[in-house]
Formats: C-alpha cells, sequence, structure tokens
C-alpha cells in the first residue's frame, strides 16, 4: 500500500508527459498522396526551339507521345512513386503500374524529392506552387539543353477521374 502514491504517480506524470501537444508526433499526408494525377501542361519560362522548326516552343506536353500523355503519377504513402501507364502502352509488354521512384515531401518547403528508379544517384527536387484536390502545380529545373543552362518549368496535374 506504501508504493500506491508512487505508482499513481509515475503513471500520472506518464500521461502528463505522452498527453502534451509538443511530444505528440502527427503525420499530415499532403493532398496529393494516394491519387492519380495526370499532366495536363509543362511550360517553360523561357521558350526553346525543340522540334527545329525555327519557332521556339513554350509547352513542352504537346511533345509526349499519346501512350505518355494518359499516364498517371500516383504518389503512394508509403513514398512509392508509381506510374499508371493508362489505356495506350508505348509498349505491348508493358505493366499496367509500374513502380517508377521513390518520393519525400517537405513540409516547410513544400518541396517534393524524387529518386527516379532508372537514375538512382539522380535527385529531382519538385516545388509545390499549388495542391488542392483536382489540380498539382509544381516547379521543376529540366534538363540542360545547351550542357549548361538548366531551363525551369511549371507543370500542372489533374485529378484523374
Amino acid at each position: 500500500m506504501k508504493r500506491f502514491p508512487y505508482l499513481l504517480t509515475w503513471f500520472l506524470g506518464l500521461g502528463f508527459l505522452f498527453g502534451m501537444p509538443a511530444f505528440r508526433t502527427t503525420t499530415v499526408a499532403p493532398s496529393f498522396v494516394s491519387k492519380a494525377w495526370k499532366i495536363q501542361s509543362i511550360k517553360l519560362d523561357n521558350p526553346v526551339d525543340f522540334n527545329g522548326d525555327g519557332r521556339p516552343d513554350t509547352e513542352l506536353a504537346s511533345f509526349l507521345d499519346a501512350c505518355t500523355r494518359d499516364d498517371a503519377l500516383i504518389f503512394e504513402a508509403n513514398s512509392n512513386l508509381i506510374t499508371d501507364k493508362g489505356t495506350l502502352h508505348c509498349r505491348e509488354d508493358e505493366p499496367a503500374k509500374e513502380l517508377t521512384g521513390h518520393w519525400i515531401y517537405d513540409l516547410d518547403t513544400h518541396v517534393i524529392s524524387v529518386v527516379d528508379l532508372k537514375r538512382i544517384d539522380d535527385t529531382v527536387q519538385w516545388k509545390v506552387l499549388e495542391s488542392t484536390s483536382d489540380t498539382l502545380i509544381i516547379r521543376f529545373d529540366v534538363l540542360p539543353v545547351d550542357g549548361r543552362t538548366a531551363l525551369k518549368a511549371t507543370m500542372t496535374l489533374k485529378a484523374a477521374r
């Protein structure tokens, strides 16, 4: 019976300690998680003549094959990046869905870091400009065309229905 006050104090102390909000760990999933996102546009800040027709191009999505345009990106809660290949496949043996990378999101900087499984040594940074239930807008660097300067682009993705 003499131990009861000590045990009560110990249990109350634990309850207070773990009940304090500062000691709780909560994970908030960004609004883009667990949804399929299709590319609507990829706009360059500074136009570049990609197809050699003498006119600078600002919209890169038009250069994607139809089999790529119907693909969707899925940011799974477990940090896997899945590509849903849609109804049009670029190859006959292409799987319907494929693990194409891993991602992590920094809540403070609003940056998604993506590791492409085909280029594991290369992590790309996607700055989230807008994230709503049906729109995801990200800013990123396009690989340098001239080998020196990275181009800036803004990609708009829409939630697949």
